[in-house]
């Protein structure tokens, strides 16, 4: 079944943040450890344009009394770095350079400190970037996970109806089951229907704890992938609590 149209329209407002929410960017470890991995790579081949920009970031960071070494220092912090938000989220309107670094960016605003002012920001650095880019791609949806707001859902439903996007989409979807919107619901009511995203769509409607979706979501029960069928018994089991 393809997904059309919007559905409802109404949206009701957001969900409880969790008070786990500042380790929610570390939920991916083994992209984080890999991605990190790559930055020293590229650091020992001394590239010019991540020496660059890496110092500027420190600079900035330094003037707001912040000290790091390379931003990944920021993404395996446990302590709340609230002066770096704005200028994270300057950095990454601006673009920097190699991606590694622009992930870095991405990831360190996964905080609580950035909701309610990173959504445009990662929702522009996503269109913009291409869609060869899919792992760079998806890092941003990662962190709209963390950061999402009612006021992010029409661009986030955009983003998740379009299939070119591919695999990308998946923490899009997974971020709607954050925010009690009626619209979200019935596109990811839709998105059951997309291998690429129906686990995601199943923890979102697990969350929401969507009555609307028990019958669709029991049929996933015999879905031949072991995963989806795995997802589709823990979404019922939340909705049913």
């Amino acid at each position: 079944m393809e997904c059309k149209g919007l559905g409802r329209k109404k949206v009701l407002g957001p969900a409880a943040v969790s008070n786990r929410s500042r380790h929610l960017r570390h939920l991916d470890s083994h992209t984080r450890i890999r991605a990190r991995a790559n930055f020293m790579r590229t650091n020992d081949n001394n590239s010019i344009s991540m020496a660059v920009d890496q110092e500027r970031i420190k600079s900035e960071l330094a003037a707001a009394g912040i000290s790091i070494q390379d931003i990944y220092d920021l993404v395996n912090t446990d302590r709340p770095y609230p002066a770096a938000v704005p200028i994270l989220l300057r950095l990454l309107n601006e673009d920097t350079e190699p991606d590694v670094v622009t992930e870095g960016v991405i990831r360190a605003l996964a905080v609580k400190e950035a909701i309610g002012k990173a959504g445009p920001v990662l929702i522009s650095a996503y269109n913009k970037t291409q869609k060869d880019k899919s792992s760079l791609r998806w890092a941003i949806g990662n962190t709209m996970y963390m950061v999402i707001t009612k006021d992010d859902v029409n661009d986030i439903l955009a983003i998740g109806l379009d299939k070119g996007n591919g695999t990308s989409r998946q923490m899009f979807v997974a971020a709607l089951g954050k925010v009690k919107s009626e619209e979200a619901e019935d596109i990811l009511l839709c998105l059951l229907d997309d291998e690429e995203v129906a686990t995601h769509a199943l923890e979102a409607l697990g969350r929401m704890k969507s009555k609307m979706a028990v019958d669709k979501i029991a049929v996933l029960l015999n879905h031949p992938r072991s995963l989806i069928r795995k997802e589709a018994r823990s979404a019922l089991k939340k909705i049913e609590r």
